[in-house]
């Protein structure tokens, strides 16, 4: 196995470690939610929160995305203090806007979630921003350090919002803005990033650079959150939040796949750049798309049959129907990796303005499928406009990133994971039986292990290898 290649394996383990335990914390408070929220108002707070997704791109002009990339490239600590003091003075500005935007607005329709729609966006950006600025110093045990102890906050402080005080579905914007101060809390006294922040170092030249950069992932990002919430407010129109509520709770599930991308991402995020102008960089970028597309459509096969033991054993009742459309979106969001992956060569050139329109042209797919489709077809409407839009999503990016990174699709390698995938889709719909389906997932599992036994043993040379290194470096 390359080093390179090990070393994507184990900043996907590092990263992993920090963000695998705050990601299935969603999954894990779903029972939580099912039994004390209605679909109603879980809906309604779920549009809330979806609404506000979209508000960072607005209000920090996407400079989270700018302090990771930028900083990659910082050769010296006065490069260092240019690329934080400037994309932070920026986010700062969107947020004082934005409050005050908020408070305005709230005054005059007496909307009662100002003060917690102001606090959950600044505190939400200024966290992500100290996160992906640590990420970017390659600080990845900080990183992931802070991510395992974030969990802990967050599942307490939505147990002390719903259950004791009963504060409702308003309990997840709450309990979101105390994890995110934690975060910032965190960061900021364990790593000194503000001593990185000098008002010598504004400069209109950089702010003016990296402003060409971030400014158009903005309208990108209007795109991929229409794709990933346009269903919501579709279903919306034709029917009420209880609907939405159940589209939000299908989701989730597609959610814990896409908790793998995420996971991915970021240490491939890292690869990708910085092999960018490596000879081989296509045959590395086509080795590791393969393996990540075999594992990725493992993990699919493996979790349907946990998603249905879980939902008829310890989610609340009213949710139970929405089971069925669980592998719509399991495949959409299979196809968003696809693209995710290729479409890092843009990101990796600096080319950032390349991908609207291909963003733009999937959702006016999205949009003109899913109007219809949602009329007709209810959920499974909204999911096949999410599927396919994302598929051409993916086509479109694949054959115009040649350019920068060419990625090959490795039929034969994925064949039987494809397979795998299939038999446990159609084993999901067909077993009824509790304990069928714990035997379904386990002979999945092991089928799926067999499929990727070359990565796994790779692996586990890798972990053997680094563990055998340390008795040596005891003895000097």
């Amino acid at each position: 196995m390359s080093n390179r290649i090990t070393n994507l394996m184990k900043n996907t383990v590092v990263f992993t470690i920090g963000n695998f335990s705050s990601k299935i914390l969603v999954f894990l408070l779903l029972p939580l939610y099912t039994n004390y929220l209605n679909p109603a108002e879980y809906g309604e707070v779920d549009i809330y929160i979806n609404i506000l997704s979209i508000a960072y791109s607005f209000v920090s002009l996407q400079t989270i995305e700018t302090v990771f990339r930028y900083i990659q490239d910082a050769k010296n600590d006065r490069e260092k203090d240019e690329v934080i003091s400037n994309s932070l003075i920026v986010a700062l500005a969107g947020i004082a806007v934005f409050a005050i935007g908020m408070t305005i607005y709230g005054t005059i329709v007496d909307f009662p979630y100002t003060f917690v729609f102001i606090l959950y966006v600044a505190f939400n950006i200024l966290a992500q921003y100290c996160q992906q600025a640590i990420r970017g110093m390659n600080s990845t045990v900080l990183y992931s350090t802070v991510g395992v102890l974030s969990t802990f906050v967050q599942l307490a402080s939505n147990i002390i919002f719903i259950v004791i005080c009963h504060f409702g579905a308003v309990s997840l914007l709450w309990s979101h803005v105390v994890t995110s101060l934690f975060i910032l809390l965190a960061i900021l006294l364990k790593c000194n990033i503000l001593k990185h922040f000098k008002f010598s170092a504004i400069k209109f030249s950089v702010i003016k650079e990296q402003l060409g950069y971030s400014i158009p992932l903005m309208p990108n990002a209007i795109c991929i959150w229409g794709i990933n919430s346009l269903g919501r407010y579709l279903l919306l129109f034709f029917y009420t939040t209880t609907e939405v509520g159940l589209l939000s709770f299908a989701t989730k599930f597609s959610q814990a796949l896409g908790m793998v991308n995420n996971i991915f991402f970021m240490a491939w995020q890292q690869s990708a750049i910085s092999e960018y102008n490596s000879k081989d960089k296509n045959e590395y970028a086509t080795e590791v798309f393969n393996n990540f597309l075999s594992l990725l459509l493992s993990a699919a096969a493996i979790l349907m049959p946990a998603i249905k033991f879980l939902t008829f054993t310890i989610m609340g009742d009213e949710y139970r129907i929405a089971w069925v459309y669980v592998p719509i979106f399991f495949l959409g969001t299979i196809f968003n990796a696809c693209e995710r992956f290729v479409s890092m060569g843009f990101y990796s050139a600096k080319k950032t303005s390349t991908v609207f329109i291909t963003s733009l042209i999937a959702l006016a797919i999205y949009f003109g499928v899913g109007y219809f489709a949602a009329k007709e077809w209810y959920i499974w409407g909204v999911g096949i406009a999410h599927a396919l839009s994302e598929f051409v999503y993916y086509l479109i990016m694949h054959f115009k990133v040649k350019k920068y990174m060419h990625v090959s699709v490795k039929v034969k390698k994925l064949i039987l994971p494809v397979l795998i995938v299939v038999v446990s889709t159609v084993l999901y719909y067909l077993v009824d039986s509790i304990y069928m389906l714990i035997l379904v997932a386990a002979a999945v599992a092991f089928a799926s292990l067999f499929a990727n036994m070359s990565l796994f043993k790779g692996l586990i040379r890798m972990l053997l290898g680094k563990f055998k290194k340390k008795p040596a470096n005891d003895s000097k």
